[in-house]
């Protein structure tokens, strides 16, 4: 493939960025509940004790079944702005890391005349938004070491920068791997020596011995215990069948010089690859699926290409600009706007968070508003992974609690938990008074008794 000038892959990359701030700006999302808490109280031990909380974190960590060894150091830069009032700082650096990392990317495998088409499927991918607006997912530094390898020449030191950021990608993430095929392919076409790919290779050695040494850890959950609870049957895995399918009638059936079919294959390994992870990690919600897009992207240039559809890609763009962002972006948004306006009710009632992980963040956020002396943040300092240790502390001033049958407590019916939705599904017939309607439901008071 050729690598072109790249002035409309600045120009696209800075665009997409300032349509994405002007969004964020205008919505002012709130903090998620997902991973956001932890990680920024990481960056702030970090920022007081380096090399100790490095050392804690990956003497933890590792026994989960994977090494990760720049992990602190990137959510200490992922979270240098925060601000707890003001959240909008950290959502712009990390656009501006997401964007980065496609300009490199687009640099390398989109030729400029496809960005508008790379731009499109982009947006109309959902698990992009997981990437803006989570922003401690860490495959965009994998994805930028990637390129960078990939984007130096071959000569002097740079051969072993190249050797070097290989590793990283891939000690950054494991994700990383479904593009070995494709970094395979690129440095083959190109007639250099393989350093990208060494380098990735290692790192998934590395990987693989952290895999197997530590069996039922969080990563390593068993093969037959794995495949059992798999659903096969999601939007996701349908869609990446399809593809695959289409791929694999490119290669057999349609005119295609050697090159090219070395070039679909590689994409087809890929995306296999990347359906192979994404199930035997079982995400149904799939963020793990962010990086998705990029093989099937390529892909789907290239067939749309063929089918000389180049003359809409123009209103193609408009379309999916117009089309994610009433059904992926602004919902999100709202979504995380809600959760800093349901932190914000002042209500006499304990109120009911179904799911485990986004009660302790409801938690976290309620009492660094609230009750700043028993911050998260502030207390166990000397304690890298002390999330149980201040739950058993100060759950008793926590406003956010398991599930009770009592007309005393308070309801948050959240899409994103399947619990709640369970519950608000059983309370149909009830009388309730909902405080609060969005994305997220605040239901104040319910009475089952007619």
């Amino acid at each position: 493939m050729m690598i072109n000038k790249f002035n409309n892959h600045y120009i696209f990359s800075i665009a997409v960025s300032i349509y994405m701030i002007i969004n964020f700006n205008d919505k002012s999302p709130f903090w998620g509940i997902m991973d956001d808490a932890t990680s920024i109280r990481l960056s702030k031990q970090f920022s007081d004790k380096p090399f100790f909380t490095t050392m804690e974190w990956l003497a933890q960590n590792n026994s989960n079944g994977m090494f990760r060894p720049f992990f602190v150091l990137q959510q200490y830069f992922q979270y240098i702005f925060y601000d707890f009032n003001n959240p909008f700082p950290t959502y712009a650096l990390n656009i501006f890391i997401v964007f980065f990392a496609i300009f490199l990317f687009t640099r390398l495998l989109v030729d400029k005349k496809d960005l508008y088409i790379f731009y499109a499927l982009f947006l109309l991918w959902p698990y992009t938004y997981d990437w803006l607006m989570m922003p401690t997912l860490n495959e965009k530094f994998g994805l930028i070491f990637l390129s960078l390898s990939l984007l130096l020449k071959k000569r002097g030191l740079s051969a072993y920068l190249k050797l070097l950021f290989g590793i990283f990608a891939m000690l950054i993430k494991l994700n990383i791997v479904i593009f070995l095929p494709i970094v395979m392919y690129i440095e083959k076409t190109k007639n250099e020596k393989f350093y990208t790919t060494t380098g990735m290779m290692f790192g998934l050695i590395v990987q693989t011995f952290f895999f197997f040494y530590y069996p039922d850890s969080y990563y390593n959950t068993g093969l037959i215990e794995t495949l059992q609870l798999i659903n096969f049957f999601t939007i996701q895995n349908l869609v990446v069948g399809v593809i695959v399918i289409l791929v694999i009638i490119d290669i057999l059936f349609l005119k295609n010089d050697t090159n090219t079919k070395y070039f679909l294959f590689s994409l087809l390994v890929s995306i296999s690859l990347s359906f192979i992870i994404l199930n035997l990690r079982n995400s149904s919600f799939a963020y793990l699926g962010t990086i998705l897009i990029f093989p099937i992207s390529i892909y789907l240039i290239s067939f749309i290409n063929k089918l000389n559809l180049n003359k809409i890609k123009y209103i193609f763009l408009i379309v999916s600009l117009i089309t994610s962002n009433l059904l992926f972006l602004t919902p999100r948004l709202e979504r995380f706007n809600d959760i800093g306006n349901i932190i914000s009710i002042k209500s006499e009632n304990k109120s009911v968070y179904f799911c485990s992980e986004g009660r302790f963040m409801l938690n976290v956020w309620d009492t660094e508003e609230n009750n700043t002396e028993n911050s998260f943040f502030s207390n166990f300092t000397d304690v890298v992974l002390s999330e149980s240790i201040w739950v058993n502390s100060f759950s008793n001033n926590f406003n956010y609690i398991e599930y009770v049958e009592s007309k005393n407590v308070s309801y948050i019916v959240d899409p994103y938990c399947d619990e709640s939705l369970i519950f608000y599904t059983s309370i149909l017939g009830c009388k309730f008074e909902t405080l609060y309607k969005k994305e997220i439901i605040y239901i104040d008071s319910l009475d089952c008794s007619t």
